[in-house]
């Protein structure tokens, strides 16, 4: 079984997402980037503990996928290197349970509850989440629709259970209409 090209398209897309700097590698500092982002816009002071904390946070991130894609030799993680892992964790016998992608995609809905939750009420709100498009450079044009399309019991904020759901629709469904596919924005642009 192989992934579909809408599979390969939203990967390619969420790689591009987290490529904060675009110059076609994920390296550490298109995470640590994306936590000083983070700290500018809530007004952190550098070298304070929770300026530090909102970095560390960030960068942990990087450091889980190096590990889940096995690296030590190298920090930077090409586009091939990324679509291979996802192809690998995606393609499953149908005996196999649970998917393997469901640790990557719970410990990635904890980072963005972690970095993006800024009230720590255990939801992303609708500011929240344009918050999340505005440090990924997503265009934000987008953001409304985005976020009435993960807000599956229409209750004005994103459940981590919504979250997980979604993340499971992008990375699983080769549905194009699927509602989790619009997590960052338009993946067809």
């Amino acid at each position: 079984m192989e992934i579909s090209d809408i599979q390969r398209k939203k990967i390619g897309h969420f790689f591009n997402v987290l490529d904060n700097n675009g110059n076609g590698v994920l390296q550490p500092d298109d995470f640590t980037g994306v936590g000083r982002k983070i700290c500018v816009s809530l007004g952190l002071v550098p070298k304070t503990k929770e300026y530090e904390l909102t970095i560390l946070n960030s960068y942990r991130l990087f450091i889980q996928i190096m590990t889940d894609l096995g690296k030590d030799d190298d920090v930077e993680i090409t586009i091939e290197e990324w679509t291979r892992f996802f192809e690998y964790n995606l393609i499953v016998d149908s005996d196999t349970d649970p998917l393997p992608i469901n640790g990557y995609i719970k410990r990635t809905v904890n980072y963005i509850f972690n970095l993006f939750d800024r009230n720590k009420d255990g939801f992303i709100s609708a500011d929240e989440y344009i918050q999340m498009f505005e440090t990924y450079n997503i265009d934000i044009s987008n953001s409304a629709e985005s976020f009435k399309k993960l807000d599956l019991n229409d209750d004005k904020v994103i459940s981590r259970e919504e979250m997980i759901t979604a993340f499971q629709e992008y990375f699983l469904s080769s549905d194009p209409d699927a509602p989790g596919n619009w997590i960052f924005g338009s993946w067809e642009d």
